[in-house]
């Protein structure tokens, strides 16, 4: 299966959606006032489960649309990191239907972020990759006061694990968000249309930069009813973030709680898209 389109996604496999997902969620320079309206946007419990697909080129047109797995975020009560009162936040990825046969690979990535509950600033954050035979625990921490970080890498599918990465992180914004904290926090946010904004994204070692515009409100059929929305559009500055370079939309419901409804990215192979199926 190694000819198929699955093997051309970057080697995060279906992380790769789920970080393209996230990204997009993401804005700098919190403030006081923003933490406290956090507390009205994502209740504790706050579950959202996505389901991701993937859609051939025309080309391909003997071959129909696809599943390819579920996001599943989770949003948990506050509790004491360190000196510091935080958020916890979780999610998973996980592959299923046709996916593992076509691809050969079976994902299921677990992910946790700890974010500072007075700033919204991201403490740490903890991947556990397991794609297949690549299984990789990624640990990036940050300490916002004296402006450095680390980033640690093992290959746990060796025993013992080999350590592949283990950076200091120096010169880095006040305020890191991670892939996970910035979809909540980019909730607070007034959006309307036509707003841009460009977002610096701290992850695996690298500094990232995009830029975040608000196209347009428009109506998007999720659980079985139309929803107001607005569609976000985030591009890549420079380097790394998509693969290679890139758009990515995503649609947010046009309300107080700015929930994340659909998101869609074009590949190499036809295209890439989610949709929430469920809020618990």
């Amino acid at each position: 299966m190694s000819a198929f389109p699955f093997t051309q996604y970057p080697r995060n496999g279906l992380c790769f959606f789920f970080v393209l997902l996230l990204a997009v969620h993401f804005l700098v320079n919190p403030d006081e006032s923003l933490s406290r309206k956090f507390k009205t946007v994502a209740p504790a419990g706050e579950t959202l489960v996505y389901e991701v697909r993937w859609e051939p080129p025309l080309w391909m047109f003997f071959v129909p649309p696809i599943t390819a797995g579920d996001i599943i975020l989770h949003f948990e009560e506050q509790f004491m990191y360190e000196d510091k009162t935080a958020h916890r936040i979780t999610a998973t990825a996980v592959s299923s239907g046709f996916f593992p046969r076509l691809s050969g690979i079976t994902v299921n990535d677990s992910f946790e972020s700890v974010v500072d509950a007075e700033k919204f600033c991201s403490l740490k954050m903890t991947k556990k990759l397991r794609e297949g035979k690549r299984q990789r625990d990624i640990f990036l921490m940050f300490d916002n006061r004296s402006r450095k970080g680390r980033y640690e890498a093992f290959d746990v599918s060796k025993s013992p694990k080999v350590q592949l990465k283990n950076e200091e992180l120096a010169n880095l914004p006040e305020c890191v968000q991670d892939v996970l904290s910035a979809i909540y926090f980019t909730r607070l946010q007034e959006l309307k249309p036509e707003l841009q904004f460009p977002v610096t994204i701290g992850d695996d070692g690298r500094v990232k930069e995009i830029q975040i515009k608000v196209l347009k409100a428009e109506f998007v059929d999720i659980l079985g009813r139309k929803n107001a929305a607005l569609k976000l559009e985030a591009k890549s500055v420079f380097g790394g973030l998509f693969k290679e370079g890139g758009t990515f939309y995503v649609w947010v419901s046009d309300d107080a709680k700015k929930t994340p409804l659909q998101f869609e990215a074009k590949i190499k192979l036809g295209k890439v898209s989610g949709s929430l199926k469920q809020i618990k």
